[in-house]
């Protein structure tokens, strides 16, 4: 049973900092370097400076960059810049953007606490695997802060629209939504309701439903471990288990949008291959694609997801390819036949290069681009060997091949705009200057993990 709470939300004091647009981030991940410059400009009190906070040559294991977060953190809460909201919580939010062609989008969900569970309660389930160094940085940011930062995007089903119905009617017109534009233009609205009749509607909606995380593998399971570390840990110093749901680590926030909502847009993420593995090059590829693909006419691309486009070095033409092998699939399971990067995988990188895409990214040979025009461009400047074009899966695909207990190739969906960061936070510690915490009145028995749980002196798990 998926589970979801209001939350008395840590947010930006608007008298202090003016407006969202000054303070919020994308999600670390996508920052570049100049992005990255560009938002420690921006303000003093940007979240940027706590997700991705500058690294220091002279940092130490007790001076560093997640000290230096935890310490922003507290001085924002002192300078009442974070104030938290008084009322149980929960949050409409809404995302509008044009796209290239210039048609206009709006995406639309809300933002509460999840009762974190583990992948094989089947009730939150991932489509991507994850890569250990990544978990290994926000582990370390959360357990220093103590502070939960970001939302994990999260999917469910409902073809009624219940839920988005239920949370904007009537409210959209309303003078009281905060407001910020991104870098790309995407207008971000955000607004608290606390109607506890509407909000208890909300959590029975969601009982019986299953989550699909769309966007925050690598946060998920670091809420997983920090959940897992924080029991032990208190284990070690109480010398007895904490109750089960008890600890404020045992929740986290989450943005929840419903896969039948028209403004839920999934992208392609193509490939481009940087350099030939040893003792491959151009003639040598294109001679084996021809053993088990055939050129198809470029139309059929817009009608068969199976097939890829393949594009090489300088002017070369592009080739959409058909799969004529099947048997190269075989060792896949069925459901991923249909999956144009599986097959990219399955075939080219471990069948013709003996190799896996996520060593390929590692070893900086392989590259994932969200534009087209980006990926041309690198193709013409002869800045990459080859280039594949892939599809959009669509969002009842991913579904399926998750209920299945299968997971999808590294980067198979790209779903946009991305969630900022920086319109509420979730604190495991507690208020500074205010009694209480994020599930005072709402849960009961939840406890603050203290705020040295994690400190070396305890024996890591």
């Amino acid at each position: 049973m998926v589970q979801i709470f209001p939350f008395h939300g840590l947010r930006y004091n608007l008298n202090k900092v003016e407006s969202l647009t000054h303070v919020t981030a994308p999600p670390y991940d996508v920052i570049e370097r100049d992005l990255q410059d560009q938002l420690h400009k921006k303000h003093p009190a940007n979240i940027v400076r706590v997700i991705l906070g500058e690294k220091t040559n002279t940092d130490t294991e007790t001076e560093n960059v997640y000290t230096r977060a935890a310490q922003l953190l507290n001085q924002w809460q002192n300078d009442d810049i974070l104030i938290p909201d008084e009322q149980p919580t929960m949050y409409a939010y809404s995302q509008k953007w044009t796209d290239g062609q210039q048609q206009t989008h709006t995406r639309k969900g809300l933002i509460a606490l999840l009762k974190v569970e583990d992948y094989a309660s089947r009730q939150v389930l991932p489509h991507e695997r994850t890569i250990a160094k990544y978990i290994a940085d926000r582990f370390e940011l959360a357990k220093t802060t103590g502070w939960n930062l970001s939302q994990i995007f999260m999917i469910y089903s409902d073809p009624q629209r219940l839920v988005e119905t239920q949370v904007f009617q009537g409210t959209e017109a309303s003078d009281d939504w905060n407001e910020a534009v991104d870098e790309d233009g995407i207008i971000h609205r955000l607004k608290a309701f606390q109607d506890p009749t509407l909000i208890h509607q909300i959590q029975e909606l969601f009982k019986n439903e299953s989550l699909l995380i769309a966007d925050g593998h690598h946060r998920y399971q670091t809420a997983l471990s920090l959940k897992a570390e924080a029991r032990e840990r208190y284990k070690e110093r109480f010398g007895q288990d904490a109750p089960e749901n008890s600890l404020m680590t045992d929740y986290m926030m989450v943005f929840l949008a419903n896969m039948d909502d028209p403004g839920l847009m999934v992208y392609p993420t193509h490939r481009v291959l940087k350099s030939w593995p040893e003792g491959w090059n151009q003639e040598r590829f294109e001679k084996e694609l021809l053993t088990c693909f055939k050129v198809v006419d470029t139309s059929q691309f817009q009608t068969d997801i199976t097939t890829l486009i393949y594009e090489g070095p300088g002017r070369s033409p592009q080739w959409t390819l058909k799969l004529t092998d099947p048997e190269r699939l075989k060792s896949l399971a069925p459901l991923l036949h249909d999956l144009d990067a599986a097959i990219l995988d399955q075939v080219i990188f471990q069948g013709f290069f003996n190799d896996t895409a996520q060593n390929l990214k590692e070893t900086h040979r392989l590259w994932f681009d969200r534009s087209d025009n980006s990926v041309n461009q690198l193709m013409q400047n002869n800045d990459a060997v080859a280039a594949f074009y892939l599809h959009a899966p669509s969002v009842h695909q991913v579904k399926a091949i998750c209920e299945s207990g299968e997971l999808m190739p590294q980067k198979s969906t790209y779903f946009y705009p991305k969630i900022l960061t920086g319109n509420v936070f979730h604190s495991y510690i507690g208020f500074k200057n205010m009694d209480g915490h994020s599930l005072s009145n709402i849960v009961d028995g939840v406890q603050t993990i203290p705020a040295d749980l994690f400190k070396k002196q305890n024996t890591p798990v």
